[in-house]
């Protein structure tokens, strides 16, 4: 099937009915990579976790009105990404760009690392799937970079991981207009 068909922007909101778990809030572009439904996180555009004391539903509903309000501009860059094929120069550029919004200017890490992909789903030269691509890699690491023979740890503090989705996304849509 065509992988861009599959995908889908998601709201997802997990509580619980008694407050014995926090309120965890977070939207994004979601894949369908099999047929029994299993989803994947292409990208996060927001998301939080708090105490119910405190959280009010009219926090969740702006959340959630401001990320639908979003979502046909999203849809429509990704038709752009899509459609912009990137030659090995330009899709390395891209990634050392992306590697400087998680590691600095000066990273270790190989930016030919960061375009290895780890489905045939992610195989290809457009700029939708570089993204993702490097998206992922970045933010879940688990590769052993070329350069320092280390392991690349996965994110875990949702401000950064915010702020690299939010670059990341930028970056993209820099690539769009060239």
């Amino acid at each position: 099937g065509n992988y861009q068909a599959r995908i889908h922007p998601e709201i997802r909101l997990l509580n619980s009915t008694d407050g014995s778990s926090r309120v965890e809030f977070s939207a994004g572009l979601f894949a369908q990579i099999c047929s029994n439904g299993l989803t994947i996180s292409l990208s996060d555009f927001g998301s939080f976790s708090s105490k119910h004391l405190g959280i009010r539903s009219e926090d969740i509903y702006g959340l959630t009105q401001e990320y639908a309000d979003m979502v046909p501009r999203f849809v429509e860059s990704i038709d752009h990404f899509s459609n912009q094929r990137l030659g090995r120069d330009q899709q390395l550029s891209f990634a050392t760009d992306a590697r400087a919004l998680r590691w600095g200017k000066n990273a270790n890490v190989d930016p030919a690392d960061l375009l290895n992909s780890r489905r045939t789903q992610d195989d290809g030269d457009d700029l939708w799937r570089v993204f993702n691509r490097v998206q992922e890699n970045l933010m879940v690491g688990g590769f052993s970079s070329a350069n320092t023979r280390r392991r690349v740890r996965p994110l875990s503090n949702i401000a950064l991981t915010n702020k690299i989705n939010k670059g990341l996304w930028d970056l993209a849509e820099g690539y769009c207009l060239n």
